[in-house]
């Protein structure tokens, strides 16, 4: 029997996409109680027909490091920070969460703020690169 530990089988890479190239790939809403997949949001157009610029915004970088142990109150603990770092008087930030476990992916689809107010690349890690880990954004 062949040993596949090492290889790219073993981390269940299956080039679904190739790094530089783009990947399609569609993300996600929460609406009627369930994640739906969304392929893309109409741009407001203003009266002379021309897209509308986006104002200022902010990113959230946060490296949940998959390896650590604890990882389920870890992440439960930075979910918890950045509901306060969510404003009701600003526009929500842009959430980036890197090197997730599929685990997390349930977790912040079942946690009421972000099921508000975000949008999310991932609820799999159908589109991660490997089974193993992956990185996720939400957007409002």
């Amino acid at each position: 029997m062949a040993d596949f530990r090492g290889s790219a089988a073993w981390y269940g890479f299956d080039n679904r996409w190739n790094a530089g190239e783009p990947s399609p790939q569609p993300f996600f809403e929460f609406s009627d109680g369930s994640w739906t997949s969304r392929e893309s949001l109409s741009t407001p157009e203003s009266s002379t027909g021309n897209s509308q610029q986006l104002g200022q915004f902010t990113v959230l970088s946060w490296n949940i490091d998959m390896m650590r142990k604890l990882e389920t109150p870890r992440m439960k603990g930075a979910l918890a920070y950045l509901c306060t770092r969510v404003d009701e008087k600003t526009e929500p930030p842009i959430i980036m969460l890197n090197e997730m476990i599929s685990s997390h992916l349930d977790l912040m689809q079942s946690t009421g703020w972000i099921q508000e107010k975000y949008y999310m690349t991932d609820i799999t890690s159908a589109n991660w690169k490997g089974g193993t880990y992956g990185e996720l954004q939400t957007d409002t």
